[in-house]
């Protein structure tokens, strides 16, 4: 799995690989 950050909380969040792009994208975007 990936560690992404969300931007609103600045805390760092885990990707199942599965869910790593639109998690991930979602994350960046917002």
């Amino acid at each position: 799995a990936r560690t992404g950050r969300n931007p609103r909380t600045g805390a760092a969040v885990k990707i199942p690989p599965r869910n790593t792009v639109k998690f991930r994208s979602s994350i960046e975007l917002e």
